[in-house]
């Protein structure tokens, strides 16, 4: 998938290629802390992404562990693909998706949870 956003300081448009999950209209990419532009969706961004050969509307938020939101979509992350996904990044994670509580702090510093939602495309 590729995916458009501005660069919340700068205002310049960039383009980067992310693996994801998807289900219907809810995309959730697990990224490197080493990579920077995640930082630019953090409190919520509009953003575009390109899937199946065309362009769609999407909101994209940095999800954080002591938000509800980041259980789920840790849980579909594991449902997807798998617990080893998140294992290689070194965050422990159950066969069932969720992040032990004595990890779950340390969790972000070894991988970020960007939630995507699609935009339904007006008729």
């Amino acid at each position: 998938m590729l995916l458009r956003f501005r660069g919340r300081r700068s205002g310049t448009t960039f383009t980067t290629p992310v693996g994801y999950v998807r289900e219907g209209d809810e995309v959730v990419v697990v990224t490197s802390p080493s990579y920077k532009w995640w930082r630019n969706v953090v409190g919520g961004a509009d953003v575009h992404v390109r899937l199946e050969g065309r362009w769609h509307d999407a909101r994209a938020r940095l999800l954080t562990p002591d938000e509800d939101g980041y259980d789920g979509a840790v849980a579909f992350q594991v449902a997807k693909r798998g617990p080893g996904m998140l294992r290689g990044f070194g965050i422990p994670v159950t066969d069932d998706g969720r992040v032990p509580t004595e990890v779950r702090a340390t969790a972000p510093t070894k991988a970020h949870i960007v939630r995507i939602d699609l935009i339904p495309a007006a008729p």
